[in-house]
């Protein structure tokens, strides 16, 4: 752990830092900001592919049947009237 006097001066280091190198935190600060933000546009371009409509069991398997959206379309393009 660190005691009172040694965070004191640590404190202190980093303020003199800062004033002798305000400029170029900034400078740095700011170009690490442009570069995130130029990567979050391809962590934000996911799509969905399918949507889950419902869950179907019948009671004597544990894991239920899923009918997606794209199974819904299938099936009314088949029959069109059923």
């Amino acid at each position: 752990m660190i005691n009172g006097s040694k965070m004191k001066e640590g404190m202190i280091q980093l303020k003199r830092l800062v004033k002798k190198n305000g400029r170029h935190l900034l400078l740095y600060a700011l170009g690490l900001l442009l570069a995130s933000y130029c990567l979050v546009p391809s962590v934000r371009a996911q799509t969905v592919i399918d949507k889950m409509v419902a869950s179907v069991t019948n009671g004597s398997r544990a894991t239920p049947d899923l009918i997606t959206y794209s199974d819904l379309v299938w099936q009314l393009a088949i029959e069109p009237g059923g």
